[in-house]
Order: C-alpha cells, then structure tokens, then sequence
C-alpha cells in the first residue's frame, strides 16, 4: 500500500497515529481521551474518515503520482483494517508494540470490517 508516495513511512507513521489518536480515542470537554464503543466505531464511515485524515496530511507527505479516488479509497481500506488493531492496543494496554505488530480478530470485540478485503479467510471444513 502507498507505494507510490515518495515519504510512505511518514505517510503510514502519521495516519496510523490518526488512527489511535482521532478515530479509536476522542476527547471530552475536559480534552480527557477515551476510547470510542463498539458501535460507535462499527458506525463511522470509512471513507469520510479517510477524507479527514487525508485533510490533516502534511503536504509533503502527499508528494507521488496517484488517482485521488483511488488513493482516499486505499486510506479507507488501511482505516478499516487497522481499527481492531488499534482497539486491541487501548484494550490490552499493550504499548510496547504498534498496532499493525499486533494480530486480532475483528469479532474479538464485536467490531466489523467495512471492507471485505480486510476480513478473514473462512476456512471450508
């Protein structure tokens, strides 16, 4: 993914901390974190999320040759897939790796996949 991004690894670095720091977490009043439900997270868009994280870019991060659609509709599937991920951090309060080092299931908690893309292979008996 991104592979046509000339900085990709700043790109992923700042969209995966967009990811736990704007979809998985949101502040209160009291600019207190906290994690979003279930089903708050089932609920959003991903692809309005992708368009938010691609607003927050730094402008040199966005430096290669691309199709727009395709590149929001590949944020999106990135958002998608690393949500459980991000969730599974918060839960564990495993802070010693990054979220895409970790290995969940999307039902573990009940939070679903937008993308079939990012679901599990179902193994035929």
């Amino acid at each position: 993914m991104f592979d046509y991004l000339t900085k990709k690894l700043k790109f992923t670095i700042k969209l995966g901390k967009f990811i736990s720091h704007n979809i998985v977490f949101i502040k209160d009043s009291n600019h207190v974190k906290t994690a979003r439900t279930v089903e708050e997270l089932n609920s959003l868009d991903r692809l309005e999320l992708a368009k938010k994280a691609l607003a927050k870019m730094p402008e040199d991060y966005l430096t290669g040759t691309y199709n727009e659609t395709d590149f929001l509709n590949e944020i999106a599937l990135y958002i998608d897939k690393r949500i459980p991920q991000s969730y599974e951090k918060w839960a564990t309060r495993d802070h010693s790796k990054s979220p895409t080092k970790i290995k969940v299931s999307d039902s573990k908690y009940g939070l679903i996949y937008h993308f079939k893309e990012n679901k599990p292979i179902q193994k035929k008996d």
